[in-house]
């Protein structure tokens, strides 16, 4: 099969003008000027779906570090009496990586 042989480029431009003969052929409807005619867009939200745009805007609200936690364990630190166990920290890192 020779593909340079001039008959790619025949075919090719018979193809683009078969496309845009298409196209000229389609007509789009005209923009209709009065508003009378217009049909307007309308979106109607579930009680579900303002229910759970609620819980959001609270989730929101709640801050993402528990303040007095880190007050708790900040003095418990420099106190020198927050002491934990090896094998907790070892149990800890097993659950973790195990996925329970």
């Amino acid at each position: 099969m020779v593909i340079g042989d001039g008959r790619v480029g025949d075919i090719l431009k018979s193809y683009l003008n078969n496309v845009q003969k298409a196209h000229s052929k389609v007509k789009l409807p005209k923009e209709d000027k009065n508003a009378e005619n217009r049909i307007k867009d309308e979106v109607i939200f579930s009680s579900e779906a303002k229910d759970f745009q609620k819980m959001i805007e609270e989730l929101k609200n709640i801050p993402d570090v528990r303040e007095d936690k880190v007050a708790e364990y900040k003095k418990l630190i420099e106190s020198g009496k927050y002491n934990v166990k090896t094998e907790d920290i070892v149990d800890s890192i097993i659950k973790f990586f195990s996925g329970e």
